[in-house]
């Protein structure tokens, strides 16, 4: 019995021992002011996101890396069915905080930022067909994104280990806009000068369409990879010393 009351309570010091690293500002819950007190804090981390938190198995923004999402637009014989796969994005840590929301009593947070410039490079399965025009083909594409606002909605909850409440959150809801995209495709059936024209004539002429379309896809292949980031560093630390009165 002795054994077991000691290591129990050995488990419980080294659950609630987390010293909080500097990189990471602390906000009081009582701040009347919280929601600018939480803009700094993530501004404050941004240059650990841009390099990676290993300690905290936080991965790096630079680049931002996705496995796959799917843009698909219109159907029959105006269609583009875009699979883009083992994306890499470099600028994500290059943002703006335009908009902070905090009810710290409902462990709700909405956070909206701008980031002006992206630049991905990823491989590509296309099945287009716009009236006479028809294309399919995989190969290396690259492109640019511009004037990107993503919105982020956390709505959290306390779980418990070992006696002490962490702060979860069980899925980061994100939504996204984007002011403009370029893509540039590496097939060789692109080098032809007739269906290279036309398919980038095509694709130019309906940018608007494509990036309304882009934006849903990347948002949601998005949200697991920012789920576990928020999750990796309120899980680390006791919700009372990350929130403290």
């Amino acid at each position: 019995m002795f054994w077991v009351k000691t290591i129990s309570v050995f488990t419980w010091i080294l659950a609630v021992d987390c010293t909080i690293p500097s990189y990471i500002k602390v906000c009081s819950k009582n701040d009347p002011h919280i929601d600018v007190c939480i803009k700094e804090s993530i501004s404050y981390l941004r240059p650990q996101l841009a390099s990676g938190i290993p300690e905290l198995d936080v991965p790096s923004l630079e680049p931002l890396v996705i496995d796959h999402f799917q843009v698909n637009s219109g159907r029959d014989q105006a269609r583009i069915n875009l699979g883009v796969n083992d994306v890499k994005i470099w600028g994500a840590s290059k943002f703006d905080i335009t908009e902070v929301k905090v009810d710290e009593a409902q462990l709700s947070f909405f956070v909206k930022v701008l980031i002006p410039h992206l630049y991905f490079e990823a491989t590509y399965d296309l099945d287009m067909q716009m009236l006479v025009l028809s294309y399919k083909g995989k190969g290396p594409m690259s492109g640019n994104l511009t004037d990107m606002v993503l919105t982020f909605q956390l709505n959290g909850e306390i779980i418990n280990k070992n006696g002490v409440q962490y702060l979860h959150f069980p899925r980061v809801k994100n939504g996204m806009t984007l002011g403009k995209i370029e893509m540039s495709f590496g097939d060789e059936k692109f080098k032809s000068e007739v269906l290279g024209k036309g398919i980038n004539q095509v694709l130019m002429e309906n940018g608007d369409m494509i990036a309304e379309q882009f934006a849903p896809g990347l948002a949601e292949a998005c949200e697991g990879l920012f789920t576990d980031i928020g999750n990796h560093i309120t899980e680390a630390f006791p919700y009372e010393e990350l929130f403290p009165l």
